[in-house]
């Protein structure tokens, strides 16, 4: 009798663990190992805080070095799909395409905007060139902190989708912009117009310079005791000081997430059919 009470409880632990719901995407995600347990215990204590004052919306710190083939973006987006969670904000550190990702899902896609992901990169990438991927974790939690008690940019979320790529009624009322296609360009078109009017920019020249100098064909034959002039002035220039001013030009940076220049947030789906917005930079 012993042995099979045993054995019931035995099945009924692992029917607990088999109904049991794997918990929402939420705090430190290490593949990479780059944290200590100690930097990893202060961050999930952060994330919670950060949590607590949301309603309901899930933050989350990756890193990784073996993206499966994908690209940074494909597995951050995979990454979140696996749990399903609708609302919340995943950074993600890929050492192997050397890259970090901020990715966004429901509601907090239109808080934090195209602007504002770049702002985070920004204050992410004072600590990354120096391996201190604790401290930027720290500066993206905060960052997010910010943004999160400022609220949304403006009353209306802008969403900025490809032509043909709705994703759908997934917030009330969003607004779509649709991202211009580039046209394609006729380039025999363009090289003819261009050759037409250096013939003709270069015939006018030649024609006022002619008219200038009385030539005539065929004789071009130009008379220059008749017709030249030889002035001279005296003339002295003293250099009596001078100041150099240096300013330093910021370097454009070419490793942003594809934003969009009118404000709002620039949408995409995943291959999982869930929609996203984004945005990355290389290391």
């Amino acid at each position: 009798m012993k042995k099979i009470l045993s054995i019931l409880s035995m099945l009924t632990l692992c029917a607990a663990f088999v109904v049991l719901p794997v918990s929402a995407l939420s705090g430190v995600y290490d593949d990479a190992g780059v944290f200590s347990k100690s930097e990893i215990d202060d961050l999930m204590v952060r994330i919670a805080e950060l949590e607590a004052q949301t309603d309901g919306w899930k933050f989350a710190i990756a890193t990784t070095d073996d993206a499966d083939g994908k690209t940074t973006r494909e597995y951050a987006n995979d990454f979140w799909d696996a749990d399903h969670h609708e609302h919340g904000v995943l950074a993600l550190c890929d050492f192997d395409n050397s890259e970090v990702y901020i990715c966004c899902s429901g509601d907090a896609m239109a808080l934090y905007s195209d602007a504002r992901i770049e702002e985070l990169l920004d204050e992410m990438f004072v600590f990354i060139p120096d391996d201190a991927y604790y401290e930027s974790a720290v500066a993206f939690l905060d960052g997010a902190e910010a943004y999160y008690r400022r609220g949304l940019e403006t009353d209306e979320p802008i969403y900025h989708v490809q032509p043909g790529e709705l994703p759908g009624d997934y917030m009330d009322d969003p607004v779509y912009e649709y991202i211009a296609q580039p046209q394609r360009k006729n380039y025999l078109l363009i090289a003819a117009v261009a050759l037409l009017s250096g013939l003709a920019a270069g015939g006018a020249a030649v024609g006022v310079t002619m008219a200038k100098y009385r030539l005539k064909f065929p004789d071009r034959s130009y008379e220059t005791s008749k017709h030249a002039q030889l002035q001279l002035t005296d003339r002295r220039d003293d250099i009596i000081g001078h100041i150099i001013t240096h300013r330093r030009i910021p370097k454009e940076d070419d490793h942003g997430g594809g934003g969009h220049s009118g404000g709002g947030t620039t949408i995409h789906r995943s291959s999982g059919g869930h929609v996203h917005s984004g945005g990355g930079r290389r290391m």
